[in-house]
């Protein structure tokens, strides 16, 4: 019977698979008890046969992610054979396919990265590769049981044309945080130490070295298992144009390069103060949710909101003439009290009160804004929008304060609010810049 099944897999033919399945109910449920198994679902792909390859992801999905006994599966066995429909009718079905870890932890993606085999495969392989990332953009940061990338072996294979391509979907990736893969991506190194510059360098291929050069993440000095850098194979091999564009880029040798000894009991046992402060904020900052960052946002921009309104129209008003109105104070007395249309009506103490609680709740909630927004060009953007609130904020109480009283308080409180903000602003960045640094040696001490 398996071997009918196989014909029938072979020619797709559906009747005859049914046929099958009446005279024996269980019979897709033993062939999926097999770890590894040439399923009806992996003959069909290898041929082309769509039609039967639905009936069977219908009936028995999992085969789609058996591997056979070579270690392929069903996306692999489709593009090793060629069958391009078949490929697109498998992402369409079941676009985490594109992930799916083959023999050596090679997933379809890395074997898109090798060069075709002529023109046309190769011009199939590149319009794959776009379908792929588009269907499921993390599988570029998949990487096979040596370590190895998709950038990885793109050039090693030399496949400049994949290289580029994949280089211009990282650097338009759009998905939370991925700038920051995007420099994690680009200098992974392999199981044999060597990132994607060591590799370019050694086969000598100037393009791919000019694009990792050219607005790129890559580390210019990276050394691989032997304590080398890009700058010394290229001195090793002779290789004049390559070493011209790579001193263009400031790179040395790794010898000029010093060797940073790291003390394990004094770095890692010993947490300062400052550092302790610095790791309760940024843990806090991880552990919110975006609801929760979402609602936080919300109450801060709404009390913001709310402590403008009441600066542009304080308790008690402003006044509407010029400095000739009185102001009773008793049933029979009238004092003469000197203002300026649209200043505020209240005593200058009490003013004095109020611009300062009220100032706390503003500066705090901008503040609690700056730290809630997750990192990204735009949010640069927004920390300018956010210093011109706070500039138009004062400038507003500037207008209303207290006739002829007060300016050189004012003209202070204009200076320090803005420096508190900008102090706020440079401690963010440089919680920032710890917790990349924290996410260093982390990862050296592994």
């Amino acid at each position: 019977m398996a071997e009918i099944l196989e014909t029938a897999a072979r020619k797709g033919d559906i009747d005859m698979l049914y046929d099958l399945i009446d005279k024996d109910r269980h019979l897709l449920d033993i062939i999926g008890k097999d770890l590894l198994v040439d399923t009806p679902l992996h003959i069909a792909a290898q041929h082309g046969q769509i039609p039967f390859a639905r009936e069977i992801m219908m009936l028995n999905p999992s085969f789609a992610w058996k591997l056979n006994g070579k270690g392929h599966s069903v996306m692999h066995l489709a593009l090793y054979s060629k069958k391009t429909d078949m490929v697109l009718e498998f992402l369409n079905l079941e676009p985490g396919l594109v992930r799916i870890r083959g023999r050596g932890g090679e997933t379809p993606l890395h074997y898109l990265a090798k060069k075709g085999e002529d023109m046309e495969h190769q011009r199939q392989k590149i319009v794959l590769l776009g379908k792929f990332i588009s269907a499921c953009p993390l599988s570029i940061r998949d990487m096979t049981n040596q370590r190895e990338t998709v950038f990885h072996i793109a050039v090693e294979h030399e496949n400049f044309d994949a290289f580029d391509f994949l280089l211009g979907r990282l650097r338009r990736a759009l998905h939370g945080t991925s700038e920051i893969h995007e420099r994690e991506i680009i200098n992974l190194k392999n199981g044999k130490g060597d990132n994607v510059l060591h590799i370019a360098t050694e086969k000598n291929q100037l393009q791919v070295v000019t694009l990792l050069l050219k607005n790129s993440k890559i580390e210019v000095n990276a050394k691989n298992s032997r304590g080398v850098t890009a700058l010394d194979i290229c001195i090793e091999n002779g290789y004049t144009d390559v070493r011209d564009g790579l001193l263009a880029a400031g790179a040395k040798s790794g010898e000029s390069i010093p060797q940073v000894s790291i003390s394990i009991p004094q770095v890692w046992s010993i947490v300062p103060f400052a550092e302790q402060i610095a790791i309760h904020f940024i843990r806090w900052k991880n552990n919110i949710n975006n609801g929760l960052r979402n609602l936080l946002l919300g109450v801060a921009a709404t009390v913001a909101t709310v402590a403008f309104q009441a600066a542009l129209s304080p308790p008690g008003g402003v006044w509407q003439d010029n400095a000739n109105n009185r102001s009773t104070t008793g049933i029979n007395s009238n004092v003469e009290v000197p203002h300026r249309a649209g200043t505020v009506i209240m005593g200058t103490a009490n003013f004095l009160c109020f611009y300062i609680y009220n100032s706390i709740i503003v500066y705090i909630t901008t503040m609690t804004m700056v730290f809630l927004l997750p990192e990204g060009k735009i949010t640069k953007l927004l920390r300018g929008i956010l210093f011109l609130y706070l500039f138009c904020y004062i400038l507003s109480l500037g207008v209303i304060w207290p006739y002829s009283t007060g300016e050189p308080i004012f003209i202070i409180s204009i200076v320090v609010m803005l420096l508190l903000y900008m102090l706020g602003v440079f401690g963010f960045g440089i919680l920032r810049v710890l917790e990349v640094r924290f996410l260093e040696m982390n990862e050296q001490i592994q």
